[in-house]
């Protein structure tokens, strides 16, 4: 690629891209693969992609007596969004399959990241509270089970979004949701038997 201009608006496409999908709950070894793609399908070869937890890199050297053209992008913390990972994944596939070409592309991302979605986000937390259901009742659990599971779903979806706007860590989010779904199990189990006492026992 001759052009510098193309180069940098490339690199930062693919930046883009990546971050949209590692704060929307992609794995790193997925956002190497899909921006080394991206990368490729716009012509720019020899690309050399870091990814953290916290940001991305990406590195292009055209020729041996060339100096590297490298960029850098923080990755802000977004709360898991699987439209916007679906939609950016899809955008990706329309560029390696040669449908969407680099500016169709950048505008494309853009207003994927500024819209916004089809459904409110109540409907993604019942979603997560009947999908529960499902599960509780393809292991064989009663209705107070069934209700106990969609009671702990709502309540974790709800509390790690809350978590998310804070900008609290993924680490302290997953911890926050074990907490709440242990304490309503033995809440739940503690009223299922009020009259169970342990017994001593006799040596």
């Amino acid at each position: 690629m001759d052009d510098p201009r193309t180069l940098h608006r490339t690199l930062d496409l693919c930046l883009k891209v990546g971050e949209v999908l590692l704060s929307s709950g992609a794995g790193a070894a997925d956002v190497v693969a899909t921006m080394r793609a991206l990368s490729r399908a716009l012509g720019v070869r020899q690309s050399q992609i870091d990814v953290t937890f916290t940001s991305l890199a990406m590195s292009v050297q055209q020729g041996p007596d060339e100096s590297p053209v490298t960029q850098i992008r923080q990755v802000t913390q977004r709360e898991i969004d699987y439209e916007d990972l679906t939609r950016v994944d899809q955008l990706a596939r329309d560029v390696v399959a040669g449908r969407t070409n680099l500016e169709e592309a950048r505008t494309t991302l853009a207003r994927i990241v500024s819209s916004g979605h089809v459904r409110p986000r109540w409907a993604a937390t019942l979603g997560w509270g009947l999908m529960c259901c499902g599960i509780a009742v393809q292991l064989g659990g009663g209705p107070v089970v069934v209700l106990v599971a969609m009671l702990a779903a709502v309540c974790i979806d709800r509390l790690q979004l809350l978590m998310t706007r804070r900008r609290l860590p993924v680490f302290y989010q997953q911890i926050a949701g074990g907490v709440v779904a242990t304490v309503l199990a033995s809440a739940c189990t503690r009223l299922a038997s009020p009259g169970s006492t342990s017994t001593p026992r006799s040596w």
